[in-house]
């Protein structure tokens, strides 16, 4: 469900724009503060206060938060937590919220087979960005190659390099991804190629694209290179940037095998580059379940350029 909250007579200042995720968040106002401390922003009294529990029976709610001048869009999904907690709808405890302050709600539809999210990293400053996937930009750019190209268009300066900082390389999760159609489950990853110094795109199947959508993301797409060995890593949304020196200079399956014993988890979706993609080879490809590989036009140099090991993902949303 997804829940639009426009605050009424006040705006929200201090708080930029984006869009910010709230794991275990209990009430509206754990939600409201913990966006207003991510910006170092300060929110009236009546804004402070805990609400009420939004839980039910089982089953507690995350929230997506969207801030947006005075706007704030809240998305609720499940989560399993402890029993013993009251038994209350999400809507009727947002009813009984709205009724108390001014605000306003409305329903706001939400995309089927997709996670509505896209996942917006810097490798240099070890930064990240959430950017909505509206369903015009879905509609009208369907599938990996599709929305990749529109996304490497807007944010990519022209004659960039394949291989600078500002050039970016995006791994996407198709839309049948997830839902069971025959051949469905496949991931594009999209660059500036290093061979012809033109667009490219190559993709992969096995069990990584439907994974990355699980973990909460359509696509994600870096820019800049990191200081030292990195790998991204996301778990239900959260993200986390973890050091990969160590896993430098390994092969694919061995940097596979390493990272889910690390992880204490032999399910993680892994796509990878091995020493071919670190010594920017222009046959280097990015690499999933030990032998599928993205191998058209550079894909694992892009990659090495950038430091970036792996794109980890787990997840169940």
């Amino acid at each position: 469900m997804l829940v639009k909250i426009t605050f009424t007579g006040e705006t929200v200042e201090g708080l930029q724009d984006g869009i910010y995720d709230v794991r275990y968040a209990v009430t509206v106002g754990d939600v409201i503060r913990s966006v207003a401390q991510k910006n170092g922003a300060a929110l009236p009294q009546n804004r402070e206060r805990h609400f009420q529990y939004m839980l039910d029976g089982k089953t507690a709610y995350w929230y997506s938060v969207a801030v947006d001048g005075s706007e704030m869009t809240v998305q609720c999904s499940n989560l399993e937590i402890p029993a013993a907690i009251p038994r209350r709808s999400i809507n009727e405890i947002l009813d009984s919220v709205l009724k108390k302050q001014k605000y306003q709600k409305t329903e706001v539809r939400k995309m089927n087979g997709y996670a509505g999210k896209m996942l917006f990293v810097n490798l240099t400053d070890k930064t990240y960005e959430v950017r909505e996937l509206t369903e015009e930009l879905a509609k009208n750019f369907v599938g990996g190659p599709s929305l990749g190209a529109r996304i490497l268009y807007e944010e990519m300066p022209p004659n960039t390099d394949a291989l600078a900082p500002e050039s970016m390389l995006g791994i996407i999760s198709g839309p049948t991804n997830g839902t069971g159609p025959l051949m469905g489950g496949r991931y594009t990853v999209v660059s500036k190629s290093p061979v012809t110094g033109g667009w490219n795109d190559a993709n992969s199947g096995g069990n990584f694209g439907p994974i990355l959508r699980k973990s909460g993301y359509d696509a994600v797409f870096f820019k800049g290179i990191s200081e030292t060995p990195v790998y991204l890593f996301i778990d239900n949304g959260e993200v986390s940037f973890r050091d990969a020196s160590h896993l430098w200079g390994k092969t694919t399956i061995e940097t596979e095998n390493a990272i889910r014993e690390e992880l204490n988890d032999p399910k993680v979706g892994i796509a990878l580059i091995g020493p071919a993609g670190e010594r920017l080879s222009n046959m280097a490809a990015i690499m999933n379940d030990t032998h599928r590989a993205a191998g058209r036009g550079g894909t694992g140099a892009v990659m090495g350029s950038k430091r970036l090991k792996a794109l980890v993902c787990r997840g169940d949303l």
